[in-house]
């Protein structure tokens, strides 16, 4: 063999390494952990939140469409993927909102009932 067979398959394998780091990088992007985590509901009305049932969250948000109280660990407006509730942003706390729970928020207590309680894989 000669210097520039040499040198050609050593470009090609470096060129095949690099795309083979790329390829497994993307994929372990694409695919966050998940945590399994107690879902509940609640409403904006006094069964469900007490005397703070004034129509506004502890980010100071209005309690409208679709949000999540969520543990103080996860940051006010972080976004979650909820299963069968969808994407919502963190606007709220909860007194019993701890460690591996959420709480999402509905419009009605009739929803928020029908919700009920639901133990989901969440992506981190």
């Amino acid at each position: 063999m000669n210097i520039r067979t040499i040198f050609t398959f050593l470009v090609g394998l470096a060129i095949i390494v690099a795309a083979a780091t790329w390829c497994y990088c993307a994929h372990s992007a694409a695919t966050s952990p998940t945590i399994r985590m107690k879902v509940t509901a609640y409403c904006p009305c006094k069964k469900c939140c007490g005397k703070w049932a004034d129509g506004i969250t502890a980010s100071g948000a209005k309690a409208q469409g679709k949000l999540i109280a969520a543990p103080k660990e996860i940051p006010f407006g972080t976004w979650i993927n909820v299963p069968g509730y969808g994407w919502a942003e963190v606007k709220d706390r909860g007194g019993s909102i701890k460690r591996n729970r959420l709480d999402v928020f509905f419009e009605s207590h009739q929803e928020a009932l029908e919700w009920g309680v639901k133990y989901l894989e969440i992506e981190q």
